[in-house]
């Protein structure tokens, strides 16, 4: 393992707190001026989704998303989307109909990729763990999935109307539009 693993290795990429950042700045000192390694890390289909994570995050960090080439911001967009699926809990990405969360603004200021990323995750049928009083009573009362959680964003990326219900099967109508207004 490479010392810029270790770095990102050591990153509790998933926390259970809500930070705006899960990198420390003398992590990201680290880490400046090593943005097309983070790339790479980013890319990685073989590593481990919580360092593809924090490669991610810190790359966002340290330079402009709108820096990104469009092959980078793709394989960027990609990393999150993944994170996405297996972050518990959502918080960070935001919460449909609501919020979209400081992770899932980044993702939507991504120049290229984002809708190739989210688009498979509208099927994920996996409910979302939301932490918090009144978000998770939202949560507990409409169930939102991590399927409505990519439709929601992808209605906020391209201002399309997204189908808010406390009905799962109502909000899969919805989704479905959005679906076929961007394939």
């Amino acid at each position: 393992m490479s010392e810029l693993d270790d770095i990102l290795d050591s990153v509790d990429a998933f926390t259970n707190v809500h930070v705006d950042l899960p990198l420390d700045e003398s992590q990201l000192e680290q880490l400046r001026g090593r943005e097309r390694e983070l790339v790479d890390v980013v890319s990685d289909a073989g590593a481990p989704t919580a360092r593809c994570f924090a490669a991610a995050e810190a790359l966002l960090a340290l330079i402009p998303p709108s820096a990104l080439a469009p092959a980078d911001s793709a394989a960027v967009a990609q990393a999150l989307a993944q994170a996405i699926r297996e972050d518990r809990p959502h918080n960070r990405w935001g919460l449909p109909g609501y919020v979209v969360g400081r992770a899932g603004g980044l993702l939507l200021s991504l120049p290229a990729g984002v809708d190739e990323a989210l688009l498979p995750l509208l099927d994920d049928a996996r409910e979302l763990v939301i932490d918090g009083s009144e978000e998770a009573t939202i949560q507990h009362m409409a169930r939102y999935r991590v399927g409505d959680l990519a439709a929601y964003l992808l209605a906020q990326r391209h201002g399309l109307e997204w189908q808010n219900s406390e009905d799962p099967s109502e909000r899969d109508g919805g989704n479905a539009q959005i679906r076929s207004e961007l394939a």
